[in-house]
């Protein structure tokens, strides 16, 4: 161990004091912390005189929470997210956190203010107490433990006494902790930190090279491969660790297949980030032919790049598109040039074809895909039914790195266990202390058919009403890039501090990875996720129920950000046949949600530049208007059998005229009001459904002016085209 474990734990342990006296705490669970560590010295390590690194670290995880006018009471965690800010808007209205163990249902803030008591310490005790029953061997093991017991408990509680606090104490701890570590190794520096960035590049391009979506396994294998990228930078992120002999409470974020990780800038150092930055790009260029990569990037500051951690980020995102740029320099060049054997990925063909499955690799003659298709295989089917992750060192079910494995049971996890994740689980069972414990919240969902096997995407579509068809929804968060870097930079000061933005960014994932998850598994459970984290994701199903679920994403997601329309999602909606090549599913899905993010019809929406929307049948929606016009189709779709076909036919086509008028300013396509008041007298009659009555009634409404825009009537071609779809097969 290359840093002090006694040093470590009274950092971690000092911000504490807010709640209660550490030394107090310390010693009631001396029999489960005196394994680690002399308590008696590390009591004497938290003396305020003899604790000036854990001090000033602290200052610098929290600089702006400590005023002399300190308050002399804790009160309710107030969310991070009424910090973000896009543009000068009127401030939102708070949202705070009860203070309980961290659940999914927690996660969402609410107005009522609920000062923490001591139920908080209590229920941290018990378990505390438990762990002491059967704990981990190892410092390191117990650090992880901890870590997990620490998230659970004190995420909900301020990290500072008196009002408006939005920085939780858990991430104030952590963040002191692997600041002082840093402080300890770099001595008297004046830029004793050094931020480390890692990136994975191509993983959209390698998770969707699997050819049709209607091959057999081929759900399993696009799950297996967006999962396996997820371990694998996860996996490197506790290797660096590993190598620098640095707590894995450094990695600061991790998340997205990416991860920030804060170490000591010592000459060593960057001599070992060479290292294993030149390691990567071989071993991934021989795995992988290329078509993924690992850039790693970093930047070195003193005590202000953590006080303003936002621009810290900024310049090292920086310096991230810079070595994007240059991906494999090292594998594909040499002292003399270009290393022409690289070039070649085999040289011998015979008897071999193309993989049906990923078109990448070649296969021999008689087997049905390539060893790597029929391994991603395996391990797809075994998420599926996931419960626990164990990685290890010397041998597992799956390898991801050279000594780093992963499985999922413990029979399979050869040799030290590095690190142990329950799947979407906070209940910590007591066989489970011993263990280098954490919880790692994964969307994972695979819809299954009646016999437990998965679902193929024939399958899926077939669920769908009317037109047998697939849509993917692919979503993300608007503007994250700047609300991280300039989103929480006030007049006076920036309120991007390290632990701020580690609130923010837990937070986040929570929504994606937790949230979404349960949503998967208790209501849209025909639907498949591809990934679903960091602030993004990628899900596929019944073409019909795709729009209903964005929905009720976007909604959540607002409440989850306690309703500041400064953090929005954009979406997309594109449908296609079973059969359409996945990768092709994704190039046109992410096309649609450039669109929304780009642009928004401006005769509907003159003051937006895009953003805050969805794609959805060819046409781009506010939600608002998506959330309108679902509840018309729901109203309308009894209409049909009651209604002649054609009749809801031509109002799609006066929806077209009408949008000529709006968007090209031609007068011709105001012939759709006489067309349709004569197809009212000719064609239409009292038996008719009353909603459908009043609806087509209300459509000229205001049609001529161009300062009022009918939107039932411009989306009723998108309305009227849904329907179709919808009944196709009951027609």
């Amino acid at each position: 161990m290359g840093y002090s474990f006694e040093n470590y734990l009274a950092a971690l342990l000092w911000d504490l004091q807010i709640l209660i006296s550490p030394k107090d705490w310390l010693r009631r669970h001396a029999p489960l912390f005196g394994r680690y560590v002399d308590v008696c010295r590390l009591c004497s390590r938290l003396e305020e005189g003899n604790a000036s690194v854990c001090a000033h670290a602290s200052k610098l995880a929290g600089e702006e929470l400590d005023s002399p006018a300190e308050a002399d009471a804790l009160y309710s965690l107030k969310s991070v997210f009424g910090r973000l800010r896009v543009e000068k808007v009127s401030p939102v209205v708070p949202r705070y956190y009860s203070p309980a163990p961290l659940s999914l249902t927690n996660a969402f803030p609410v107005e009522d203010k609920k000062k923490p008591d001591g139920s908080v310490l209590t229920a941290l005790d018990r378990e505390l107490e438990r762990a002491a029953q059967n704990p981990p061997e190892k410092a390191e093991d117990f650090a992880i433990l901890l870590d997990t017991l620490f998230k659970k408990h004190l995420w909900c509680v301020p990290a500072a006494k008196g009002e408006d606090i939005d920085i939780s104490l858990y991430d104030r701890m952590k963040s002191t902790a692997a600041i002082s570590v840093c402080l300890e190794r770099s001595g008297e520096s004046d830029q004793p930190f050094l931020l480390l960035a890692a990136d994975f590049s191509g993983i959209q391009n390698y998770i969707f090279t699997v050819a049709q979506t209607n091959n057999k396994g081929v759900a399993k294998r696009l799950r297996a491969r967006s999962f396996l990228v997820d371990v694998m930078i996860q996996s490197l992120a506790y290797q660096v660790c590993d190598e620098m002999q640095l707590p894995y409470g450094n990695i600061l974020m991790l998340t997205g297949g990416k991860f920030y990780l804060l170490l000591p800038n010592q000459p060593e150092t960057v001599e070992k980030l060479h290292h294993i930055s030149e390691g990567l790009e071989n071993d991934l260029f021989e795995r992988f032919y290329g078509e993924i990569s690992v850039n790693l990037a970093w930047v070195t500051f003193g005590d202000s790049g953590l006080t303003d951690y936002s621009s810290t980020i900024t310049e090292l995102s920086r310096r991230l598109r810079r070595e994007k740029s240059r991906a494999f320099s090292t594998a594909l060049t040499g002292g003399t040039g270009w290393r022409e054997e690289r070039f070649i990925l085999t040289n011998d063909l015979a008897g071999k074809r193309s993989c049906p499955s990923c078109g990448r690799r070649l296969m021999n003659a008689g087997q049905e895909v390539c060893s790597d298709c029929k391994q991603q295989e395996k391990l797809g089917g075994k998420l599926a039914n996931a419960e626990t992750l164990w990685f290890s060192r010397e041998g597992g079910e799956f390898r991801l790195w050279e000594n780093s494995y992963i499985s999922f049971s413990q029979s399979q996890a050869k040799g030290v266990l590095t690190r142990v994740e329950q799947l979407n689980r906070w209940d910590i069972p007591s066989d489970m202390t011993c263990f280098p414990l954490a919880v790692r919240l994964m969307a994972n969902h695979l819809p299954k058919a009646e016999n437990g096997e998965p679902m193929t995407f024939s399958d899926i579509a077939d669920l769908s009403s009317g037109s047998k068809r697939l849509a993917v929804l692919k979503a993300d968060v608007d503007n994250l890039g700047y609300l991280f870097a300039d989103g929480m930079r006030e007049e006076t000061r920036h309120y991007g501090t390290i632990s701020r933005v580690s609130t923010l960014s837990r937070l986040l994932e929570i929504f994606f990875s937790g949230y979404i998850s349960h949503l998967l598994n208790t209501e849209y459970t025909n639907v498949y996720s591809v990934f679903s984290g960091g602030d993004d994701l990628f899900l596929i199903g019944p073409w019909d129920v795709m729009p209903e679920m964005a929905l009720s994403i976007q909604k959540k997601f607002r409440e989850f950000s306690g309703d500041n329309p400064c953090v929005t999602l954009s979406a997309a909606v594109y449908t296609a046949n079973p059969k359409t090549n996945i990768a092709l599913l994704a190039e046109n899905s992410e096309h649609e949600l450039k669109r929304v993010k780009n642009s928004s019809p401006k005769a509907l929406y003159p003051e937006k530049e895009g953003r805050n929307g969805i794609s959805f049948l060819g046409d781009i929606l506010s939600w608002e208007d998506l959330d309108r016009q679902l509840d018309n189709i729901q109203k309308l779709r009894p209409a049909v059998g009651k209604v002649n076909i054609n009749i809801l036919r031509r109002i799609g086509q006066y929806s077209e005229m009408y949008r000529r008028f709006l968007e090209d300013h031609d007068v011709l396509g105001l012939m759709f009001e006489p067309l349709l008041h004569y197809d009212q007298t000719r064609n239409y009659n009292n038996h008719m459904p009353e909603f459908f009555l009043q609806y087509v009634k209300d459509l000229p409404k205001n049609a001529a002016d161009y300062r009022t825009v009918n939107k039932n009537l411009y989306f009723g071609k998108t309305v009227v085209n849904c329907i179709l779809n919808q009944t196709k097969e009951e027609r």
